[in-house]
């Protein structure tokens, strides 16, 4: 419960009350994607810890640092976070296609919607 909060207020001096988008964890090590909205549209950042149980007070803690077998496993999670980035990025290019041709048609949800098939005579 303490490792929660601990993560969890972490989490909050990031981006305010935000969650990261996507996490990706192996072992100890940890890679979140946060979506910081601008004016440009959304741009995504990564955060990457290491998680370990501190021997003397038997709590759990976060570092930056990492030995030379957690690098191979923050490379291999940052691939996906990268992969995961680029899934984000598509799927914000497909809404805001989607939104310009909506405008653009005078349409508000679907162009498949009943009033918008019955006005052309399609039932």
């Amino acid at each position: 419960m303490a490792q929660a909060q601990r993560a969890e207020a972490a989490n909050d001096e990031h981006t305010g009350s935000a969650r990261p988008v996507k996490s990706f964890r192996q072992g100890g090590v940890k890679v979140d994607v946060w979506r910081n909205p601008g004016q440009n549209g959304d741009m995504f950042n990564t955060t990457i810890s290491n998680s370990y149980k501190d021997d003397a007070s038997a709590e759990w803690k976060e570092t930056k640092s990492f030995s030379p077998t957690d690098r191979a496993v923050v490379s291999q999670l940052s691939s996906q976070a990268f992969q995961a980035i680029g899934e984000l990025k598509a799927q914000d290019r497909g809404r805001q296609r989607w939104g310009l041709r909506a405008r653009a048609s005078g349409l508000r949800r679907s162009p498949f919607s009943c009033s918008r098939l019955c006005a052309r005579g399609i039932t």
